[in-house]
């Protein structure tokens, strides 16, 4: 189970940046605590469906399908 959090969390860090966004950014559009997204991002915390979506929302590209932005590859 440790694997899949930081994996999400790695996925959460690499759209969060190829955003262009802080976590600070991140946190405040997605009506989340910074330290949370911070901790997601590190693998400390399991994401809530509810969190993942609100972060998903804020970091989608519009060219791309929210399944692919989501992929773990």
């Amino acid at each position: 189970m440790d694997d899949i959090v930081k994996v999400v969390g790695e996925r959460i860090r690499y759209f969060r940046k190829k955003n262009g966004k802080s976590q600070e950014e991140l946190a405040h559009q997605a009506s989340l605590h910074n330290t949370y997204v911070g901790q997601l991002e590190r693998g400390e915390k399991n994401a809530s469906i509810e969190s993942l979506y609100k972060i998903h929302r804020h970091l989608e590209s519009p060219k791309k399908s929210s399944s692919a932005t989501l992929r773990a590859d």
